[in-house]
């Protein structure tokens, strides 16, 4: 994996989009962009761009996004998506495995490093009982497999305080607030192998 990244492009939905509350003293600003922040304060050359749009499937990602992505060449590329694809009736857990390959396996061809992130809280949501939370763990399940598969980062967001605290979600329990997507951004920055640590300076509003 490369230790000094140039350009990061993010695909995926409204959670790398950044819809959610805003909180008193925290800057509504998406995880993408804060981990940008990050790199860009190490390196004013840094490129980024986010392509995520809320409301999209793993195919429509695929179909909008991935052409775009190639066409930049980047060094490093974050997926998140498939909140979309489980929620619907015809959810099936093998259609969004080869539909996120789909996905992952042409950028990892162009050597980049890849993330791939979950949900914010696709093992613990408010809607704890039923098919949905079932459809969730197998949703995690999948990028799991995937991210080993194609020698990605996995970066579990349902884990954290971001995906298992009610102080990180905005009033509908449904998108991060401000505080949520802030807690994702140290949680993506802690998964990248490097550095090992980042200047004060660079970490000041995370």
């Amino acid at each position: 994996m490369s230790m000094h990244w140039q350009s990061l492009v993010a695909l995926g939905d409204r959670l790398t989009f950044g819809i959610g509350d805003p909180v008193q003293g925290i800057a509504k600003v998406s995880w993408a962009e804060q981990v940008a922040d990050v790199f860009q304060a190490l390196n004013p050359n840094f490129r980024y761009i986010n392509l995520a749009q809320p409301g999209l499937r793993t195919n429509e990602v695929k179909a909008n996004q991935l052409p775009i992505a190639l066409s930049l060449n980047p060094d490093l590329i974050s997926v998140q998506v498939g909140s979309n694809d489980a929620v619907e009736r015809s959810w099936n857990s093998q259609n969004y495995y080869e539909a996120l390959s789909s996905v992952v396996r042409p950028l990892r061809e162009t050597q980049a490093t890849i993330l791939l992130l979950t949900c914010h809280n696709s093992a613990g949501l408010p809607r704890k009982l039923g098919r949905l939370a079932e459809r969730f763990k197998e949703m995690v399940g999948v990028m799991r497999a995937v991210s080993h598969e194609q020698n990605a980062i996995f970066v579990d967001l349902s884990s954290s305080p971001a995906g298992t605290d009610s102080a990180h979600w905005s009033g509908d329990r449904w998108h991060p607030n401000a505080r949520g997507y802030q807690e994702a951004s140290k949680v993506v920055l802690t998964a990248l192998p490097y550095p090992t640590s980042y200047p004060n300076n660079c970490m000041q509003g995370l």
